[in-house]
């Protein structure tokens, strides 16, 4: 894929948005961090700019972490998200609904396994097990809210990539 000015810049804006989102459309969870519908702006991402996605997303969340203070998942987020987005844009570049909805799904299946693992290493296991729930609800929400607002992308995506 040619990664030109356009798709770069968009990167960019998406990185931001991710990172917005993450902050700022979130809610606290007691002993499990946060919440927060930075994964949609993942999978939009994705589904726009493609394979640039992975980075926007790394960089985006990790930077969200920062910003939030939480630096100890700052690694495990940058890997975690660019696997997210990696997984959605291997679904997302069919163009439509169906394998997106099957990518999205599978995405946020890949962030809950990505955090339990993490967890697990970085904490013990019973921590790991008692943020996965925040962590499966947020999957939820996160996938359902991208698969609604696929259409729409793709119509933002052919204007957006419009020369």
């Amino acid at each position: 894929m040619k990664t030109n000015t356009k798709t770069l810049a968009l990167s960019g804006v998406f990185a931001a948005l991710i990172c917005l989102f993450t902050m700022f459309l979130s809610v606290p969870v007691p002993g499990a961090g946060y919440v927060n519908l930075g994964d949609l702006a993942i999978l939009l991402a994705s589904s726009v700019v493609g394979l640039p996605a992975v980075a926007a997303a790394g960089v985006g969340s990790a930077l969200a972490d920062l910003f939030k203070g939480y630096p100890m998942y700052i690694p495990g987020t940058a890997v975690v998200k660019a696997a997210v987005a990696l997984t959605a844009v291997l679904f997302a570049k069919r163009g439509r609904t169906p394998f997106f909805a099957v990518g999205a799904v599978a995405a946020e299946l890949v962030m809950v396994a990505g955090y339990f693992l993490y967890e697990f290493a970085v904490w013990n296991f019973a921590y790991a097990v008692a943020a996965a729930p925040p962590n499966l609800a947020q999957a939820g929400v996160n996938a359902a809210a991208a698969i609604l607002l696929f259409a729409p992308t793709l119509r933002l995506k052919r204007y957006l990539h419009r020369s």
